[in-house]
């Protein structure tokens, strides 16, 4: 009994999870954010391939894709892609514990950077352009209830401006909102995974 007594002591001080070492730590931190890196990248290209898709819905004059819109845009994606590589080569050669923690804190501001940029461009761009836009969405109602089953037709001079106003900012906020969901989906999680990459980090490096 005392044998047995012993043994249950013993087993219970033994720790069901494998000790690995600070170097081994650092290993698999390391590994896991430059697979976050890696995806960035990805996501950085579809991204840009879906909004060049976006805009150019103007084949024939080729105004909408060469616009100003579309020149700032491409240019912060480009920057977005070059800096995502940049910092994935600073993370995959990096062997010190604190230079790491500042490539991992540099990454995941660049990613909150790029998105209050990319949601700054949209709305400054839609507030120049609202008049217009404004004007768009009117007519394509008026169209809308004019081709329906309507025993009555209306024209776009019966109905006062500021509606138009009012149905485009109810468009913009609610494909504000649904661009807002997408973000915060797509680089919400990754986002967190850098979080508690650099949380394991400072854990490390304190215990120096």
């Amino acid at each position: 009994m005392e044998e047995l007594e012993l043994l249950k002591k013993d087993w219970k001080k033994e720790s069901p999870f494998p000790n690995f070492s600070k170097e081994e730590i650092f290993k698999m931190i390391k590994g896991k954010s430059v697979s976050v890196a890696k995806s960035l990248l990805w996501i950085g290209i579809v991204e840009v391939l879906l909004w060049i898709l976006f805009f150019y819905y103007d084949t024939e004059s080729g105004e909408a894709f060469f616009d100003l819109k579309m020149i700032l845009r491409t240019i912060l994606f480009v920057s977005f892609i070059l800096m995502i590589i940049y910092s994935y080569s600073k993370i995959n050669n990096e062997l010190s514990t604190r230079k790491l923690m500042k490539q991992v804190l540099n990454l995941r501001r660049l990613i909150l950077l790029y998105i209050g940029l990319m949601l700054i461009s949209i709305l400054f761009f839609n507030i120049l352009d609202a008049p217009d836009s404004a004007s768009d969405v009117l007519r394509g109602f008026v169209d809308g209830y004019n081709n329906g089953e309507n025993g009555a037709k209306i024209s776009i001079d019966e109905i006062q401006p500021i509606m138009g106003y009012f149905m485009f900012g109810l468009v913009f906020c609610i494909s504000m909102g649904v661009l807002f969901i997408i973000y915060k989906n797509v680089y919400g999680p990754l986002l967190k995974k850098l979080k508690e990459n650099y949380n394991e980090l400072t854990k490390i490096e304190s215990n120096n």
